[in-house]
């Protein structure tokens, strides 16, 4: 998890939000960090501070890669059943809100 930036904390800047948005590669890594669309980020003169907080932490992360799959039903008679045709691991992408409390500690959502 991302540590409240010491600077902030002794300024008694408050609760702050970051938004970003994820790209996770087919090995698991964090290619990309960037600000999210989706989820808002609280503005101010430690913005960048709580920023680059959130970047540090998460680019340590590791991730089971994501896969994509693709099914067929078959059917024999009676019975129905599905069957995996294709599987392949490929990039995925999200969203996530890091949300840094007065107190130092820092929750996460989407």
């Amino acid at each position: 998890m991302p540590v409240y930036p010491a600077r902030a904390l002794k300024a008694k800047a408050g609760r702050n939000t970051v938004g970003i948005h994820i790209i996770v590669d087919t090995e698991g890594s964090v290619r990309e960090i960037r600000m999210s669309m989706l989820v808002f980020s609280t503005p101010g003169p430690f913005a960048e501070d709580f920023r680059d907080a959130v970047e540090l932490a998460v680019r340590q992360w590791r991730f089971t890669p994501a896969r994509s799959e693709s099914f067929e039903i078959v059917r024999d008679g009676e019975a129905t059943s599905m069957r995996m045709t294709e599987s392949e691991t490929v990039e995925t992408e999200f969203d996530l809100a890091f949300t840094f409390q007065p107190d130092g500690s820092v929750q996460t959502g989407n």
